[in-house]
């Protein structure tokens, strides 16, 4: 079956419209993607395998990330938590963008996602 993670982006606006054609391009959509009341979008993938060397779509939204960090009032904040308690990866050009999700421990496939 292989190993999976959470995965949640949480952007402004102008980083949304970059990161739209990525997340919309490949075989793998998110699960959700929604804005919340500051005008932030977070995009959501839930229980997906995340690995940038093996999947082109994670490559391709790594790579839109990457451009972001050089762009000017594109902000975001990447997290992705993996089945390990310690396999936790993050990388944001903004602190506020920096996304949180809240697990229920009992059964990772059930996350909570706060955005």
């Amino acid at each position: 079956m292989g190993y999976r993670s959470a995965v949640c982006i949480k952007c402004n606006e102008k980083a949304y419209k970059k990161l739209e054609k990525a997340i919309f391009s490949g075989e793998w959509r998110p699960d959700k993607v929604k804005r919340n009341n500051y005008g932030y979008y977070c995009i959501i993938y839930n229980w997906v395998k995340w690995c940038s060397l093996e999947f082109e779509y994670c490559k391709i939204i790594e790579e839109t990330l990457e451009e972001l960090d050089e762009e000017n009032e594109e902000y975001y904040g990447f997290l992705r938590m993996g089945e390990d308690n310690e396999d936790i990866e993050k990388k944001w050009n903004d602190y506020d963008c920096l996304p949180y999700l809240v697990i229920d421990v009992s059964d990772f496939k059930d996350a909570k996602r706060i955005c």
